[in-house]
């Protein structure tokens, strides 16, 4: 029987993922007996039609291959390489969305919250192209989380630092996340049948911490990020009438979310159709980013 490992492992993380069970821990380089023991503690009534048949099949297949061969399934090399010793990647927000991307992503990291107010640069955004205020945006949080980094570390550590910031362009109209339902509801309506644009900021420093601390703070205070860039997509609205709009945010779900909505969520009932990154729509453009940082880290 010839199977195709690399395969059964999406699709065992594809069918998790469209059940929204938390898988985290599961990537495509997970051993196939880590694999195994997640998928079969998953009760098939537990997941729902069509996806409870597949799951069957994917567990005669992860059952048959485990009981034929002692191999693990070969590690996807993707495109960011093992982490050397010394290397730290921080994810410098609290945003669940972006987490969870880096995670699917399986790009190992740490997350630190960034302080930086959104509020004091706000105002640039009537005066700076939108993919210029994102960009500006991530440089500024990221920023913010390297002066929480240890000015001293028992070896040398570098850390890379990412800053993101995502908003909503709507014919030039930046939409940000709504402060209020009415706000949240407005935004909905104005998006309702329209084409938009989703920009996402990404900023990456790198910034390497010893035992001697020596000119730390003047040196995070110079230093300027060694990626940044901005990621667009293009989203269609369906029409949308005020019963989709009202039951939507009554669910919450807006009040986070650039343009007041979850692609990755219920809000992606909206969707008719997307051009570009999915997961830049979702928060972090998992490509570009995993890009950046494997060029980064070949440099160091």
């Amino acid at each position: 029987m010839l199977v195709d490992l690399s395969a059964i492992s999406y699709l065992v993380h594809w069918v998790l993922v469209c059940n929204k069970f938390q898988v985290s821990m599961f990537c495509t380089t997970t051993p196939f007996d880590a694999a195994l023991t997640q998928l079969c503690s998953y009760s098939p009534y537990t997941i729902s039609p069509p996806y409870s048949a597949l799951i069957s099949v994917l567990l005669l297949c992860l059952s048959q291959v485990h009981q034929t061969t002692s191999m693990s399934a070969p590690t996807f090399a993707g495109l960011l390489p093992a982490l050397p010793p010394g290397i730290k990647i921080i994810l410098g927000s609290s945003s669940p969305r972006r987490a969870e991307i880096l995670r699917t992503a399986c790009i190992p990291f740490e997350a630190i919250p960034t302080r930086f107010d959104e509020a004091t640069i706000r105002h640039t955004k009537f005066s700076i192209p939108p993919t210029q205020y994102v960009t500006d945006s991530a440089t500024l949080k990221a920023r913010d989380v390297l002066s929480q980094l240890p000015k001293k570390t028992p070896i040398p550590t570098t850390y890379l630092v990412i800053g993101s910031d995502t908003v909503v362009d709507l014919n030039g109209v930046v939409l940000e996340k709504p402060n209020s339902d009415a706000e949240a509801t407005e935004m909905l309506e104005s998006l309702s049948g329209e084409t938009h644009q989703v920009h996402t900021g990404v900023a990456i420093f790198k910034y390497t911490s010893d035992s001697s601390g020596a000119d730390s703070i003047a040196q995070i205070a110079s230093l300027a990020p060694v990626r940044a860039f901005a990621e667009s997509s293009t989203v269609k609205f369906a029409d949308l009438n005020s019963a989709d709009v009202a039951a939507y945010v009554a669910s919450g779900e807006p009040l986070d979310k650039a343009g007041g909505y979850g692609i990755q969520a219920s809000g992606g009932q909206f969707v008719t159709s997307i051009e570009g990154c999915f997961y830049n729509v979702m928060g972090l453009p998992m490509h570009k980013v995993s890009r950046a940082l494997s060029e980064i880290i070949a440099s160091i």
